[in-house]
């Protein structure tokens, strides 16, 4: 008879905050929307199970809705846990979010935008900075939109779903500006409509990759030859 046996650690690391080293109120997007050129984009992000928000935008520009956000900053702690589970590589820094209000929505780039590789990664509005975020074009990992042979045929369509954004907090640290990363987890869906015979979307999908920072589409547009 042979019998076998699985074993787990009955412990493991865990990443936790220490010492708190900064403490702020900033701007933290709850739902970021890049609509491509010519086209249109609507976005959901459900906030809980109960309350969700929508927006939408049109023919290049981008906005974002944000919450004003209380943020804590500590060193990182490795502690043992109890229970069998994944041994944790701990960062320096550890962001924990905390209460928010005041929702603001808030403009990222102008109608018109054939690109949005220069979408802003932070931003100041009304006496408050922001977390960094990451909602523009980098490279076109996604899928590629190409419409020029669609005169007459009318519209193309792209959905996606985004279960998180991952933002970095800027604090002060030894006389230098340093930042902490932090994974928000809201569910978010995103709808978008690309005209015919208008040209070629390069599509950047923010969920693509290990470092990506979740979200939904970025585009930079070509027309037609």
């Amino acid at each position: 008879m042979i019998v076998s046996v699985s074993w787990a650690p009955l412990d493991h690391f865990e990443c936790r905050p220490g010492t708190v080293v900064a403490q702020d109120k900033l701007l933290t997007p709850l739902l970021m929307l890049n609509a491509p050129y010519g086209g249109n984009a609507s976005g959901t992000v459900h906030e809980s199970a109960t309350s969700s928000w929508s927006t939408t935008v049109h023919n290049g520009s981008a906005a974002a809705l944000f919450v004003l956000r209380n943020w804590s900053v500590a060193r990182s702690l490795r502690v043992l846990a109890a229970g069998p589970g994944t041994n944790a590589a701990c960062p320096e820094f550890l962001a924990t979010p905390g209460f928010y209000n005041e929702y603001l929505s808030i403009d990222l780039l102008p109608a018109n935008s054939t690109s949005d590789a220069a979408e802003p990664t932070a931003l100041e509005y009304s006496g408050y900075g922001s977390v960094l975020f990451h909602n523009g074009f980098a490279n076109g990992d996604g899928i590629t939109m190409a419409t020029c042979t669609w005169n007459g045929l009318g519209h193309g369509y792209l959905r996606t779903t985004s279960s998180h954004i991952t933002v970095e907090v800027p604090f002060s640290w030894n006389g230098t500006t340093a930042t902490a990363k932090s994974t928000l987890e809201y569910v978010a869906n995103y709808s978008y409509e690309f005209p015919g015979g208008a040209g070629t979307w390069s599509i950047d999908d923010l969920n693509l990759g290990t470092n990506a920072p979740g979200g939904g589409y970025a585009f930079t547009f070509t027309p037609c030859p």
